[in-house]
Formats: structure tokens, sequence, C-alpha cells
């Protein structure tokens, strides 16, 4: 089993025969397969994959800036040239245009601006603390420690989390991310930074991570009414970050519907609040031999569209 208790759900190799960096999560629906990528630029294995019913994969990974996948002809030329050209993806795509699987986008469509602004943020926190925890050093060599030093040092601590886990991430990127000590304890500072610091990871963490998760359940009744004789099992490949996903996904409706409204309400995402419900679902036809698209709605979602 695991090493790290926290992800019990995690399936190991043994156990069902997937990879290790993939966890199973069971409801009464189907069964959602997440699988966490350690890197966007090395190749994901179809092993992940195997088995599933469909795929969702991480929408922005595939065009840089804006994505808009509810327009069937970008949809349709972006999985077209990532099956040619991106080193993550294009063998789960192979995989998925041989054995009839759709693929799914759900993510952010216009991402773009307000990431930039919240890794300049990221940039300028670190600054800060580095700047404060070093005063903190020279005075403490210089005098006992009083309130004031206390208060820098608190403040730099707080400020240098984010810095923190990035730092993990390039410690652990050579290790097994769910049998390293490492990602272990960068993915729990990654689920405090997510409450500490809204300011860095609303929109690139907390927003995106309830939308996929959102748009995960209502793509799993989609494929109910397709399956017979067995719940679907729909897998999504997301980087290594977006574990926050599970936390998402166990939320009551109303609870992650209610995170997503708020968080929409960020100036930048008019755009993408116009067409939070889409969900874009491609397949493969070996009749005409191209990929076709086809366009669904979140129910719960499309309220939130203005």
């Amino acid at each position: 089993m695991s090493e790290r208790p926290f992800l019990d759900k995690l399936y190991t190799s043994q156990e069902k025969k997937l990879p290790e960096n993939v966890i199973r999560i069971k409801k009464p629906e189907g069964i959602y397969r997440l699988v966490l990528s350690d890197s966007h630029a090395t190749q994901e294995s179809v092993s992940t994959v195997d088995g599933s019913d469909g795929v969702i994969l991480e929408g922005d990974v595939i065009i840089f800036g804006d994505f808009n996948y509810s327009d069937p002809k970008i949809a349709k030329r972006a999985i077209e040239t990532a099956a040619r050209r991106d080193e993550q993806y294009k063998d789960i795509i192979l995989w998925c245009q041989q054995n009839d699987k759709p693929i799914y986008y759900t993510d952010l469509q216009y991402i773009k601006l307000i990431p930039f602004i919240q890794k300049i943020l990221r940039g300028l926190e670190f600054g800060v603390a580095a700047n404060l925890l070093m005063r903190f050093g020279v005075n403490i060599t210089k005098k006992p420690i009083n309130r004031r030093d206390f208060l820098k040092l608190t403040a730099g601590a707080f400020l240098a989390t984010p810095t923190l886990e990035d730092f993990l991430f390039i410690l652990d990127k050579d290790n097994n991310h769910h049998t390293s000590a490492v990602s272990a304890t960068r993915d729990r500072l990654g689920e405090v930074n997510e409450k500490m610091h809204p300011e860095t990871h609303a929109i690139i963490r907390t927003l995106r991570n309830c939308l996929m998760a959102q748009k995960w359940k209502t793509i799993m009744q989609i494929s109910a009414t397709s399956q017979t004789g067995h719940k679907p099992e729909i897998a999504q490949v997301v980087g290594a970050m977006h574990t926050g996903i599970e936390d998402a996904l166990n939320e009551d409706d109303s609870e992650r519907i209610a995170t997503i409204k708020q968080l929409l309400s960020v100036p930048g995402l008019e755009e993408d609040r116009k067409k939070i419900a889409s969900i874009a679902r491609v397949l493969y036809s070996k009749k005409t031999q191209t990929w076709v698209v086809t366009e669904y709605q979140d129910p719960l979602l499309k309220p939130l569209e203005k």
C-alpha cells in the first residue's frame, strides 16, 4: 500500500494494476480516476487511463492562453495538434482514438492574465519574505529576540510558504509522486496555501479545481446514459498540484457552486463567466476519420453565466 495514509484511496499497481500516480475514488454514480502528472513536459503513460470509459484533459496545457473549446472548430484543432505535438498527452489521445473513448475539456477557457498576475504576486511575496527573514536573522545576532522580531519571523514565514511549495516541487521531480515524503509534504503545503494565500491560488487552483470537479460529476452522468452493464469510470489527467480536485469532488454541490460563483466575480473572468457551463466532448470517428465535437452544458453552472 501507499506510504501516504492520507491518500488511502490510492490504488497501487499490485491492487488494481494501475500506476501509483492514480487515485481511484468510488462514488454511487461511478468511479472517478484522478491521474496526477508531476510535469506537463513529460509523457503520461497510457496505463494511467487504460480501462476507463473516457478521459478529461487539463485544457490550458494543450493551448497556452485562450482555449475557447466551446467553438467546435477550435476544440477539434486543439486535439489534432495535441495528438502530434503534446508530449504529455499524445499517447493518451492515440489510445482514445484507437479505443473509441471520448476526450473531454472542462477547464477555464480564457485563463491568461489573472494567472500571470498571481505569479507576479507570488514573486513579490517571496521578495518581501526574504527581506523580513534576513532582517530577523541579522537582528537576533545583535540582541535578544523581541516582539517586533517575532512578528518579522511570522510574516516572513507566512509569505514564504508558496515559494517553499515550488522548491519542494523542484526537489521532488525525480521521485515517485505517491511514495515520496517530499511529495506528501508538498501536497499538504499546497492544501494549506490554497486556504492561506487566495491572492496567489484562488484562480489557478481553487476555482479550477472546483470547476473541473463539478463538470466531472456531470460527465459521469452523461457517460452513465451510454453505459450498459457497468457504472462509468472517467479518468481526469491533471498536474500534481491539483490534488485539491478530490476535496472539491467530495464537497456538497451547493458548497462547490458557491465557491465557483464567488471566484467568478473576480475582475478579468468576464469572458469565462459567459461560457462557464460548457463541456466539450471530442470523439474520433473511424468512419469519417476525423474528430467529432459535441458540446454539453453543466446544469448547475448554467445559471452562473451572464
